[in-house]
């Protein structure tokens, strides 16, 4: 019988998970998504203005997914940590609401299957926050992005062997983070922008997109020849 119930439990887990991993990654990634409860305060902080930015790290993988609202959405990132980041989503746009409403029909079907009754009390009233969550509006509204450009950007000549240059779009940090002291956040090094060499006076493109990560590369390799 507790085998039956320990199952029971285990399918409404998954099936609750999948229906979150299919909102945030868009059915295109099996990866594993933050424990249910914590993606809901997130998302209830977000929708309030309470924050503006939330990192909700996995306690069993090396894999951080980030969420920054914007207007009535959020933008879903989910990128590994290690000492070389791999970027798996880069935001993906999600309703506010849906994801508000898609926790709490998620922490009910697991409060359904919960054995423990003052674990199930909480997770139905977690549920029932979120779904009368209101939305606010985004206290900062549309942030556009800082374009900055550097390194060279036109032909240094013949007599330059290499040379780098760039152009990167950068959303300014959030005034509510600003003077804060926090971890080291990956998130904020995943801009956009492109970068360019140039070998003996050819202009090559290198790459396109969170062109840090590219420059980590570079320098670990750098870092390993010599």
């Amino acid at each position: 019988m507790v085998a039956h119930l320990d199952e029971s439990f285990s399918y409404a887990q998954k099936r609750a998970d999948s229906g979150v991993q299919h909102l945030l990654l868009g059915g295109e990634l099996d990866l594993e998504t933050p424990a249910l409860a914590e993606l809901t305060a997130a998302a209830a902080a977000l929708a309030i203005g309470a924050k503006r930015k939330a990192l909700l790290p996995l306690a069993t993988a090396a894999i951080e997914y980030a969420l920054v609202r914007r207007g009535d959405s959020v933008l879903v990132s989910c990128y590994g940590t290690a000492s070389a980041p791999v970027v798996y989503q880069l935001d993906r746009a999600v309703p506010l609401r849906l994801l508000l409403d898609t926790c709490a029909q998620s922490m009910l079907e697991m409060a359904g299957q919960e054995l423990d009754p003052t674990a199930r009390q909480i997770a139905i009233r977690v549920a029932e926050r979120a779904m009368a969550t209101k939305i606010a509006p985004d206290p900062e509204g549309l942030v556009a992005p800082m374009n900055q450009r550097g390194g060279e950007l036109d032909a240094p000549g013949e007599h330059v062997p290499l040379a780098f240059g760039y152009e990167a779009a950068v959303y300014p940090s959030s005034s509510s983070s600003q003077g804060r002291s926090t971890r080291a956040d990956v998130h904020a090094l995943l801009f956009e922008g492109h970068l360019w060499a140039f070998v003996r006076g050819r202009r090559l493109s290198l790459v396109r997109g969170p062109i840090m990560l590219a420059a980590h590369r570079m320098v670990v390799a750098v870092r390993t020849l010599i």
